[in-house]
């Protein structure tokens, strides 16, 4: 379980200027585990009061939860003012039963994620896990910075995206060695290490080679010692025998073709001419 941060502020604010919290849940799982979850995303404590619906045997909409909770003692007249992220259940479910409804939707899948949930029903589960991720990062930072928004909702897509792409070319080729370059191949590398991308990547080995057109001597005016360079891809173990990938946001793939001659010269089975394309 992930708090909403937002929300979290939020009900951290209300407690701040005393209000008395009552956390109301439509769940068929035990009190005391929706308890223990939320004591453990620090949205709860022990003191708080918390009424789920399978003790009741009904639910928020038109308000039997809340009649019920009231009619039982567990729910006080005091309690003017209910918030949910359900437009149904809890801001017309609470208004059936005489207390105030209100909605907040940060939690709910905005208009990209939904787009993408989209393609999940049809049978397209990358999608979903797209969506997944997306929403994971958005309610995580309260932020409203653009480039925060920027990020989590298209920048990070379509990163992942590629990365996707990558790994499908590189079992397609049989490749589990893949060298993301310096300096675009950082956010890949990153990225391949975080959930769910992670588990995408199982089967592969990404490293990051700290490489430039200058350093590796693309340039015709640069000067660099060869033995120095090679020494380095060589502690990368850049020169092993097994077929290995590079990944290059460039246009031209010229450093693919220095590094493709690198391995030529250190005797390399396969260049990296044929795994261009992956």
């Amino acid at each position: 379980a992930r708090p909403v941060a937002v929300v979290h502020e939020r009900i951290a604010r209300w407690k701040q200027e005393g209000a008395d919290i009552y956390f109301v849940s439509d769940t068929y799982l035990e009190k005391a585990l929706i308890g223990q979850i939320l004591r453990k995303t620090g949205i709860a404590v022990e003191d708080d009061h918390l009424i789920v619906s399978n003790e009741f045997g009904v639910m928020k909409r038109k308000g039997r939860l809340f009649r019920q909770a009231r009619a039982a003692g567990a729910l006080p007249a005091r309690v003017t003012t209910h918030w949910g992220n359900c437009a149904i259940a809890d801001r017309s479910g609470a208004t059936w039963a005489g207390i105030r409804g209100m909605q907040f939707r940060e939690g709910n899948a905005d208009a990209v994620e939904a787009f993408l949930e989209g393609f999940a029903k049809q049978g397209l589960r990358g999608a979903a896990y797209l969506a997944g991720a997306r929403r994971v990062v958005r309610l995580a930072d309260s932020s409203s910075s653009p480039w925060v928004r920027l990020g989590s909702g298209y920048a990070g897509i379509v990163a992942l995206l590629f990365l996707s792409w990558i790994v499908q070319r590189c079992r397609r080729h049989g490749v589990k060695r893949v060298f993301l370059l310096a300096r675009d191949g950082w956010m890949l590398k990153r990225i391949s290490e975080e959930t769910p991308a992670r588990k995408l990547c199982a089967d592969l080995s990404f490293h990051y080679l700290s490489v430039s057109r200058r350093a590796m001597g693309v340039d015709s005016s640069a000067e660099g010692d060869q033995e120095l360079r090679d020494a380095y891809l060589d502690q990368e173990r850049f020169f092993t025998d097994e077929p290995v990938a590079v990944v290059d946001v460039g246009w031209r793939g010229s450093l693919v073709r220095v590094l493709s001659a690198a391995r030529r010269r250190a005797g390399g089975r396969r260049s990296l001419e044929s795994l261009r394309r992956v």
